[in-house]
């Protein structure tokens, strides 16, 4: 069972160093349908890990033991987790939950604010002008999301950055990119390895958006320009109390910096990336599965040592209830 937990937590830490460090090599599209979708499982791997090298230890409780019906001495013998390390794993999953809690508590109250502020403006997929100076671009996440952009956004750019703004704000719009970052920052509040991952998928949608825009307007260097001009708008703003614009999120320079250069679409990268994402889910999910059948195994062994007790003690009582009966008689 260690090696396998052992297994799950290596491969975790592999994908946490490379992931960011791919994401920026790959098409932004296929890097964010790849890598979000990693970055749950391996989230849910390793608290499956954590959870059950917790359990060793939760399970000798008295109380916990008697409702599942297994012994606990055998259990104490038996448990391969060091104490200590299933302590640490109660404390670990502690956090997970509470971690995981709060942001979906978070988000929940953002959306149920942004739909009380912007549910109800235009129709749904509606591009709508906010009579507002301060600059500022930004998608809804509802299911029927509307565009938001500010007077002040739209003063701030030339006719064909508009258009660029937009095409932006579409792309987020019609790929729900509000929730692909969700799950991303929900696998890395779960698990904090995964933090650099999110921070990068984070960059990496915004990227995606982008290159969307060249697509519908096809000009790169007007995409930049309206990102650019969008960043030195807001900074021009930076008191602002209106959600972060998505023209200024990630790092606008080097997303100018990649608008400005030819869009090269390179198979061997994603290639080397997809194998790799295989290898370390295939290792991660055999090791998981591996998990499971030990933990398994050992509460079969407990739990029967249980009841093996149980019916040696029923016996002795049969026994001893027999020879009162028979002293009676006699």
């Amino acid at each position: 069972m260690i090696a396998a937990m052992l297994a799950v937590l290596a491969c975790t830490v592999v994908y946490a160093v490379v992931a960011p460090r791919v994401a920026p090599l790959i098409d932004p599209a296929v890097a964010v349908r790849m890598l979000v979708p990693a970055s749950a499982v391996f989230a849910a791997a390793g608290s499956f890990a954590i959870a059950v090298a917790a359990f060793t230890l939760v399970g000798q409780f008295p109380e916990i033991a008697e409702m599942g019906r297994w012994s606990p001495a055998t259990l104490r013998a038996d448990a391969p987790i060091p104490p200590a390390a299933a302590g640490a794993g109660i404390v670990l999953l502690a956090y997970a939950t509470i971690s995981g809690v709060v942001l979906v508590s978070r988000r929940s109250r953002a959306l149920i604010e942004v739909h009380r502020s912007c549910g109800r403006l235009g129709s749904p997929g509606s591009v709508v002008i906010l009579e507002s100076d301060t600059p500022n671009a930004f998608t809804t996440p509802e299911i029927t999301g509307r565009i938001i952009v500010t007077r002040g956004m739209l003063d701030a750019l030339a006719p064909e950055e508009r258009q660029a703004l937009l095409a932006h704000e579409a792309s987020h719009l019609r790929h729900r990119h509000a929730w692909w970052l969700f799950v991303a920052d929900l696998a890395a509040s779960i698990n904090p390895v995964l933090r650099p991952t999110a921070r990068s998928l984070r960059q990496t949608v915004e990227r995606w958006a982008d290159e969307d825009a060249v697509d519908a307007i096809r000009d790169r260097r007007t995409v930049a320009h309206a990102v650019a001009r969008a960043a030195l708008a807001a900074h021009a703003h930076r008191n602002q109390t209106a959600p972060t614009t998505a023209a200024t999120s990630g790092d606008v320079p080097a997303r100018v910096a990649a608008l400005l250069a030819p869009r090269v679409r390179r198979a061997r990268p994603v290639l080397a990336a997809i194998a790799t994402s295989v290898l370390l889910l295939t290792t991660t999910g055999a090791a998981t599965l591996a998990v499971q059948r030990d933990g398994e195994r050992l509460f079969e062994r407990v739990i029967a040592a249980h009841d093996h007790s149980a019916d040696a003690t029923s016996t002795a009582r049969h026994i001893i209830a027999n020879e009162e009966t028979g002293r009676h008689l006699r």
